[in-house]
């Protein structure tokens, strides 16, 4: 169990649950959750720093990301990608 994040645990074993009575009971369909991950799983993420954070009001701040990082391809080293022209 990840005990910095229990909460995921519990999300991913309901999931895992629901899948596997589904499975046992042959009915078909999907909950609203796994309607939820699927969206959710379709939406792109970027790895990117946090270089300035300015607070413009109580409650509201203004973030600025540094440059994203060099692209990682998968197998590749981090010096590979840092020698990556593209």
């Amino acid at each position: 169990m990840n005990l910095e994040h229990p909460a995921i645990d519990v999300e991913v074993n309901l999931l895992a649950l629901v899948q596997r009575a589904r499975t046992v009971s042959g009915e078909p369909g999907t909950t609203s959750a796994e309607r939820e991950a699927a969206r959710m799983a379709g939406v792109r993420t970027f790895l990117t720093t946090v270089r300035r954070v300015e607070t413009i009001h109580d409650g509201l701040r203004l973030v600025t990301f540094a440059n994203p990082p060099p692209r990682l391809d998968v197998g590749a080293t981090p010096k590979q990608a840092k020698n990556d022209p593209s």
